[in-house]
């Protein structure tokens, strides 16, 4: 366990807090304290804390592909996070059409964000036309209809408007 003076604020590469790792006597790859505090990091980001990172002291250490991954891996997760939580925010403040950044995404993540994005603009379209069709209505004009192709139960609801 690191003593809590190892853990260090700074604004290392990803501006977040790290693990100092002492230097080790251990020549090449990373010493045992730098796998520890990986371990660590881990257990922080399996808890939810996406705001721990590796800085170890000995160039092997930073340097290792063990190390360099853990941190980019908690930093996309900790960036992922944050897009998915400000796109809520967004689309609670009843924000239509907003859209996800795809910026650099690859694989998994993509695809979360594509389908938030689809999801968003499928339901912009139907609260679109949902709208337009209250908004004639209100006017006294019973011929506009839901026009939007939509599945279960939107499909419900879009049946009851067009047939007022």
């Amino acid at each position: 366990v690191i003593p809590t003076a190892a853990l260090a604020a700074s604004s290392a590469s990803y501006g977040a807090p790290t693990f100092t790792v002492p230097r080790s006597v251990s020549d090449e790859g990373p010493c045992a304290n730098c796998i520890s505090n990986c371990a660590q990091v881990i257990e922080a980001v399996v808890k939810g804390d996406l705001g721990l990172r590796i800085n170890c002291e000995r160039e092997a250490c930073s340097r290792s592909a063990l190390t360099t991954s853990i941190n980019e891996m908690v930093s996309k997760l900790s960036n992922f996070t944050e897009e998915v939580i400000q796109f809520a925010a967004r689309g609670a403040e009843g924000k239509l059409g907003v859209q996800a950044k795809l910026e650099d995404e690859h694989g998994s993540w993509r695809e979360v964000i594509s389908r938030l994005n689809t999801m968003t603009v499928g339901y912009s379209e139907q609260v679109r036309d949902i709208a337009s069709v209250c908004t004639a209505v209100a006017r006294g004009d019973l011929s506009q209809k839901m026009t939007v192709s939509v599945k279960g139960e939107t499909l419900v609801l879009k049946n009851t408007f067009n047939t007022m």
